[in-house]
């Protein structure tokens, strides 16, 4: 089975996007890679979502979820 490949825009010492990750491996993790990237690392990242971490961008850069798991939106591309 191919693991399909996500962003997950972060800062360092977020606590919500700590437990995001977590959720996220916990319930999806044999499905799927996820690469953790720093928000304020990328101008047009920070400008659409800099207030808005936890978020989950698809392989292809396209919004999947915020702030918490949405098991619906993550099962349309997996």
């Amino acid at each position: 089975m191919r693991r399909v490949r996500f962003t997950l825009l972060t800062r360092p010492g977020c606590h919500l996007c700590e437990e995001f990750e977590e959720q996220l491996l916990a319930e999806f993790g044999e499905r799927l890679e996820v690469d953790g990237v720093r928000v304020d690392a990328h101008p047009q990242w920070l400008a659409d979502y800099g207030l808005r971490i936890p978020v989950l961008l698809s392989e292809t850069g396209e919004f999947v979820c915020e702030m918490s798991v949405d098991a619906g939106a993550l099962g349309r591309w997996l």
